[in-house]
């Protein structure tokens, strides 16, 4: 045999090998890695599809989102869209009415506004109505003098939206709520009742604000305990988008509450509602219970709707080479890719799972889970085939921060909540927090961060400061938070 045939011989059982290595082994591999993985987490009692999710049959009466309001969203037909064929609603936004929400100022209303606020002419420059509200409580905060303006203006601005939030507070009175999302879209679902709940959590907090200012205590309380409901309304849907905005409802809820405090406007019994509602928060347990059923929903359709919406933006033109790539992956890569989410995924569910109660802290979960696995394995080609976990994970995993944020300013507000209630009996608040029995099953709260009882002074004037160390773990004297590294968590701020 000459030495050319030895060569060619040589060259193509090392061809040969790598495609051997490529199209059998490799994918051998990835299957058998999510075959373990699968196993280990159903032994642990894991659910690992959206069918393990019971969502029991709710009778229209019982539902807060059956109702044709609600219906206007969730009557669906496909769309093509640049993330392929999804589910969208059948009516267009701008006809809901759900949309009087967040509708945009008019220019006609605007100048009527300007006429009769002229000192708010700069602020109703923008026409998006929340903004424009919210930017003149800016301006009013640093001209305290203006509030009652800003009341004034506020109420008026969202009486357009008045009638659908009556409609959603006869609603909210509903013992249940089950939206009925899309979930075969995958990572392209969408999730219009999302948007105005939050939405409506903006339009109830502007409004406890003015009400506040204005003196009228019990509308103000009404509106608060409405903006809990809509929190409530999330709690069937768990996944990642909808906790966080059941993290942000939470923090609107919190605000009129600590509002009301600073002017003494509740009740005892008003105090000790809004107590009993604040103690049934949960944020870590909240997060968990969403990344649980965000992977079943990855595992059940994620990885098609992400083939899927990579295909929709290949040129037909190009032949089947241009979509040569996704079958690849999907054949070579995807078990392995689901086994990684998988196992990382769990691992911060753990970690969730197993929060101190008085100890959730940026140590506890460091690390960043991903990151950790990338500076492991730092080559491109393992970001390429665990694609799905580089580009999704981040993001969810990444919250704890947030979820241990809403814990604690959630803690602090009921710390405040005993400190009114103390300030009722006794006519003043208390020199130090000991009195309120820190830590105690009656007592109040410690600080999540440092498991120890929050930094706290009774001012000269007789009001009090109240402040978490925040996830710096450093105590600045109350200095508000401006970045996560700089600044404490203070309540009311």
């Amino acid at each position: 045999m000459s030495r050319t045939s030895i060569f060619r011989t040589i060259f193509g059982v090392l061809i040969l090998s790598c495609l051997l290595w490529i199209f059998v082994v490799t994918p051998y591999q990835a299957w058998r890695q999510w075959n373990a993985t699968r196993a280990a987490l159903v032994a642990k009692g894991e659910k690992l599809s959206l069918a393990d999710f019971p969502d029991p049959a709710l009778r229209d009466e019982e539902n807060f989102f059956a109702d044709p309001i609600w219906r206007e969203l969730s009557d669906r037909e496909l769309a093509e869209t640049n993330a392929g064929n999804i589910h969208a609603s059948k009516l267009p936004e701008d006809q809901w009415q759900l949309g009087a929400l967040r509708q945009k100022s008019d220019r006609a209303e605007l100048e009527a506004l300007r006429a009769d606020f002229p000192e708010f002419r700069t602020p109703l420059a923008n026409d998006e109505r929340l903004s424009v509200l919210r930017k003149i409580w800016d301006q009013a905060a640093k001209k305290p003098e203006q509030s009652r303006r800003a009341a004034e203006i506020t109420l008026r601005a969202l009486g357009p939206g008045e009638p659908m939030i009556a409609r959603i507070r006869e609603l909210s009175q509903r013992p249940d709520a089950s939206f009925p999302l899309a979930y075969e879209d995958g990572m392209a679902m969408r999730y219009e009742h999302a948007g105005i709940l939050m939405a409506a959590g903006q339009w109830l907090e502007l409004r406890t604000r003015a009400l506040l200012e204005l003196g009228d205590y019990r509308a103000a309380f009404q509106d608060t305990i409405l903006i809990y409901r809509l929190a409530e309304t999330l709690k069937r849907n768990p996944l990642y988008m909808t906790y966080l905005v059941d993290a942000s409802l939470t923090d609107f809820f919190t605000t009129p509450i600590d509002r009301g405090i600073r002017i003494h406007a509740w009740t005892a019994d008003e105090l000790r509602a809004f107590d009993r509602m604040l103690a049934k928060v949960d944020a870590a347990k909240s997060l968990a219970t969403a990344l649980r059923m965000e992977r079943a929903m990855m595992l059940d359709t994620g990885w098609t709707a992400l083939g899927n919406t990579a295909k929709s933006g290949v040129d037909p033109s190009a032949g089947p080479l241009a979509s040569a790539p996704f079958w690849f992956y999907r054949f070579v890569w995807m078990p392995g890719d689901k086994a990684l989410y998988s196992e990382i995924m769990q691992k911060e569910v753990e970690r969730l799972d197993a929060v101190p109660r008085q100890g959730m802290n940026p140590r506890f979960f460091s690390p960043n889970l991903v990151e950790d696995y990338l500076k492991k394995h730092p080559t491109y080609f393992v970001k390429l085939s665990k694609l799905v976990t580089v580009l999704t994970l981040p993001g969810p995993i990444g919250n704890a921060f947030q979820a241990a944020r809403t814990q604690t300013i959630v803690n602090l507000t009921r710390t405040a909540i005993s400190l009114e209630l103390y300030h009722m009996e006794h006519g003043e608040y208390p020199e130090t927090l000991a009195v309120l029995k820190p830590g105690a099953p009656d007592g109040i709260p410690l600080d999540l961060i440092t498991g120890q009882v929050f930094r706290y002074t009774r001012n000269d004037d007789g009001s009090f400061s109240l402040w978490s160390v925040g996830w710096n773990e450093k105590d600045e004297n109350g200095r508000i938070e401006r970045k996560r590294t700089d600044g404490d968590w203070v309540w009311g701020a």
